[in-house]
């Protein structure tokens, strides 16, 4: 019995371990490519809003 029970944790927290492996992994890579993506906006000039403060027209 104590055997099965072993086995049958084990298993489970290896596919436990697996499935956040597999994500970690996936986040990464996203992470990545956002990063990348932030870099060349900074280098084009374009990382910060055309207008910090809108202009509101209290006349309309």
């Amino acid at each position: 019995m104590l055997l099965e029970q072993i086995t049958i944790y084990s298993v489970v927290l290896l596919f436990c371990a697996g499935v956040v492996y597999l994500y970690l992994r996936r986040e990464k890579k996203a992470s990545a490519v956002v990063a990348a993506k932030i870099e060349k906006a900074k280098q084009e000039g374009l990382h910060e809003p055309v207008s910090l403060h809108p202009l509101i027209d209290l006349n309309t």
